[in-house]
């Protein structure tokens, strides 16, 4: 199965994508891990931020906007060890006036599969598009137990801390659409982070952007159909 694509924009409270290359084959679909295919780190984020009285997004943009050169950007690189990761994100909230730790954060950031979404990826995905998993991670357990669960469904997995660079850098998109041997508007990227989807639009990905009420697989399978019915 291959679907072409045309000039398309869909809407919802939840979600936006606009397919914007006429006479392309979508060949293979990238998928984020935490928040899309596992778990969804920013809810889980939000519900501490609850418990421990801070402000809404306070703890969200701290990791943020620490980018590149906080203590989660570095270990999300594998820059740092998790012993290093703990104390330098714990000087960082101490700074700000945030009472929770590096040891807490790492606790609520895990979460289920989206079994849906997985039975729909190797029922009807697998075997007709290339599928790759593009992710920002850390070296521990509790990110790559889950990650290693799925490994035999996609071809190509670029992990941030192996790699040494993160989203939404772009030599990590490069990366994978290299491994693929994918141009950009080949693919289609979904991920729950709009700052992620930015690198990979431009360059002529189809991009989907979901939250943790978005019905995924209704999404891509409305991308892919309305690709068909163009064609």
């Amino acid at each position: 199965m291959r679907v072409r694509a045309t000039t398309v924009t869909f809407n919802t409270r939840f979600v936006e994508h606009q397919l914007t290359r006429i006479g392309r084959v979508i060949k293979g679909i990238i998928f984020d891990f935490g928040g899309v295919l596992y778990g969804a780190p920013l809810s889980q984020i939000s519900n501490l931020e609850e418990r421990i009285g801070a402000d809404p997004a306070q703890l969200s943009d701290l990791l943020a906007h620490s980018g590149s050169a906080g203590a989660w950007g570095r270990f999300e690189r594998g820059e740092i060890d998790v012993t290093r990761f703990k104390r330098d994100l714990d000087k960082e909230l101490n700074e700000v006036g945030l009472e929770t730790s590096a040891s807490q954060i790492l606790e609520v950031v895990s979460g289920h599969y989206n079994d849906t979404l997985i039975d729909y990826i190797t029922q009807e995905l697998l075997g007709n598009f290339q599928l790759a998993i593009v992710t920002n991670n850390f070296q521990i357990p509790a990110h790559l137990d889950p990650l290693e669960k799925v490994r035999g469904i996609f071809e190509v997995i670029v992990e941030s801390s192996k790699v040494g660079y993160r989203k939404p850098e772009p030599s990590i998109y490069d990366r994978t659409f290299s491994l693929l041997n994918l141009a950009p508007n080949e693919i289609v990227y979904i991920d729950d982070i709009g700052a992620n989807l930015r690198y990979p639009a431009s360059k002529g990905a189809v991009t989907i952007k979901v939250d943790p009420t978005s019905d995924v697989v209704q999404l891509l399978r409305t991308t892919l159909d309305s690709q068909t019915l163009s064609s």
